[in-house]
């Protein structure tokens, strides 16, 4: 018999019962009905991957004309929430996908995504979980570790990003994943040494840069994170404010006042062009407070500089090292 759409909502719908690891989960049942249009979703798949939302619509929509009751038009109407950032009516589809085809593994995939994007970490773990089950696609590890990180589980986040790594070692996303986890164990030279070779493998490489300048601020080296964050908006024509907003917080750890409002304000415009006005105003805020720096840096008594300094670098230890980011 089909699972109904209800069984398959949330965390458990497959995991074992009575435990409480998530990741911990059954092979769904058999499907009574076959995938007929595998190719044109994974074709949409790709559209959307590379950028070509419309492309992706086009192809759902018509799946959805064809076969409107089918497993893959619910999961057509579910690509399409996720796409407008609608989680949560994107796991209804998932599901309703999943009732009628249980072995649909990129449906489990995906509603793990969705789930992972309400901060939903748990649920997500289990739906990636299954989806290990049914394909061997090294996605399903990059994911759930990329979770696990999320949950501060650092050595399972490490031990499902060596496995992704072993199947696909040009993944440059995943040595992030697996970076992320070694700084926080504090093993920062493995830490630096996957932040870099995720840039050597990438074709979009400013992010990587971004990345691992984040790391170079988060243990406090300024300078080379500048180095990055400047890379980072080289290698995307300085069309990204978010690359600024980072330079700019790079310079204000720097005391290189000046070059720090200049950049946030950078960011600023950028996120306006965009109508990002979460950005801007993150950034405004950031850019306030180098006025707030250097107006008390400019105005303290000669005698007392060295300790304001020390003061500013205490504080910056003193932060949790994931709460500089």
């Amino acid at each position: 018999a089909l699972l109904s759409a209800s069984s398959l909502h949330g965390c458990g719908a497959n995991s074992i019962l009575g435990s409480e690891d998530p990741a911990a989960v059954t092979m769904p049942p058999p499907s009574l009905t076959p995938e007929i249009y595998r190719p044109q979703v994974n074709e949409a798949i790709g559209a959307s991957v590379s950028g070509d939302a419309d492309k992706a619509r086009r192809i759902y929509n018509d799946i959805i004309a064809r076969d409107p009751n089918s497993a893959e038009a619910e999961f057509c109407r579910a690509e399409m929430c996720l796409l407008e950032r609608r989680n949560k009516e994107a796991i209804d589809f998932f599901s309703k996908a999943l009732s009628k085809n249980p072995q649909l593994e990129v449906a489990y995939h995906d509603r793990g995504n969705a789930y992972s994007n309400l901060g939903l970490y748990d649920k997500a773990i289990t739906d990636y979980s299954v989806a290990m089950l049914l394909g061997p696609g090294p996605v399903h590890w990059l994911c759930r570790a990329r979770a696990y990180v999320n949950k501060e589980e650092w050595e399972k986040a490490i031990k499902d990003a060596n496995v992704a790594i072993s199947k696909d070692p040009a993944m440059a996303s995943v040595y992030v994943e697996r970076a992320e986890a070694l700084a926080a164990l504090h093993r920062e030279s493995e830490a630096l040494a996957d932040y870099s070779k995720a840039i050597s493998l990438a074709d979009n490489k400013a992010v990587y840069y971004c990345y691992r300048g984040r790391h170079f601020l988060d243990v406090y080296q300024p300078d080379k994170a500048a180095l990055d964050f400047a890379e980072a908006i080289k290698q995307n024509d300085g069309k990204d404010g978010h690359y600024y907003y980072w330079l700019g917080r790079a310079r204000l750890d720097m005391e290189d006042f000046d070059r720090a409002a200049e950049a946030l304000s950078r960011s600023i415009e950028l996120a306006k062009q965009k109508q990002d006005f979460n950005s801007a105003k993150s950034s405004e805020k950031w850019l306030k407070i180098v006025q707030e720096r250097k107006y008390d840096f400019e105005h303290a008594p000669k005698e007392k500089k060295y300790q304001w300094a020390i003061a500013c670098s205490a504080i910056l230890f003193s932060q949790n090292r994931r709460g500089l980011y």
